[in-house]
C-alpha cells in the first residue's frame, strides 16, 4: 500500500527518519560507555535501560523505513469535482458546519482542520460531491453528514 506524501511532506519524513537513525547510532554508542560505567551486563541498570531504547527506537525507525519505502510523492489537484487528497471541505456533520482540508502523510494537524487522507472522517468523504448527504460509521458512531463546496488546497 503506497504512502502519499507531498513533496514538502515527504522531505520532512526524510528528516524525521535520519533523526531516528542518528539517534540509534548515539545510543549504541552508549553501550560501551555503559560497560565502562556500571560493570556487568547482570547488574547493570543503565544497560538494560540503553537496550529497551534502542528497541523502541529500532522500532519506529523500521516502520519510518518501510513508510519511505512505500512512499508516493503526489501534487494536490487545481481543480476538484469530488472530495480526494488534497481537497478543502466544507461540510455539516450532525448538524454542525466544519472546513477540513485532506491532506498527505506529514501535513495533517487536527487542530488546524488539516486531516490524514486515511483518517475515518476523510475517508467518508473521498469520492462523494458537493450537495450530497452521506451517512458514514465514524467511530463507534453513525454519522449524518452533508457536503456544502469542495474546492482545491490554496497552494502556498
Amino acid at each position: 500500500m503506497p504512502f502519499y506524501f507531498t513533496q514538502k511532506g515527504y522531505r520532512s519524513q526524510i528528516a524525521k527518519t535520519s533523526g531516528l537513525e542518528m539517534k540509534l547510532r548515539e545510543l549504541k554508542k552508549g553501550i560501551q560507555s555503559s560497560f565502562e560505567d556500571g560493570g556487568s551486563i547482570h547488574d547493570n541498570a543503565n544497560y538494560e535501560t540503553l537496550i529497551h531504547e534502542i528497541e523502541i527506537v529500532t522500532k519506529r525507525f523500521t516502520d519510518e523505513q518501510r513508510i519511505l519505502s512505500q512512499a508516493r510523492v503526489v501534487e494536490y489537484p487545481v481543480h476538484i469535482e469530488k472530495v480526494c487528497l488534497g481537497a478543502e471541505v466544507l461540510f455539516t456533520l450532525d448538524g454542525e458546519r466544519k472546513k477540513i482540508q485532506i491532506v498527505a502523510y506529514g501535513e495533517s494537524d487536527p487542530v488546524l482542520g488539516k486531516i490524514l487522507y486515511e483518517a475515518p472522517l476523510a475517508k467518508a468523504l473521498i469520492g462523494h460531491e458537493a450537495g450530497e448527504k452521506i451517512t458514514a460509521q465514524i467511530g463507534d458512531k453513525s454519522r449524518e453528514i452533508e457536503i456544502e463546496a469542495i474546492g482545491p488546497i490554496a497552494q502556498p
